[in-house]
């Protein structure tokens, strides 16, 4: 991920580790507001260690279907 991430030519990367316990907390929330707070104006969503999160696919769909700027990269 982090050679995807240099080749990126932007400020706007919200890059996250699934086995943070607060990561995993917002990101299992299926809250929108929630959500959008967490990943504020960022383009970019990176998440590593993403089978730690619970809900993740369920809530990634959310994210993508909600917050149409978003680009997701697990």
């Amino acid at each position: 991920m982090n050679l995807i991430k240099e080749k990126i030519v932007t400020y706007d990367i919200l890059m996250v580790h699934g086995e943070n316990l607060d990561v995993a907390e917002i990101l299992s929330s299926q809250r929108t507001a929630i959500l959008k707070r967490f990943i504020g104006k960022n383009k970019y969503l990176f998440i590593d260690e993403v089978q730690k999160i619970p809900k993740i696919g369920i809530n990634l769909k959310l994210i993508v279907d909600t917050i149409s700027k978003i680009l997701l990269r697990i």
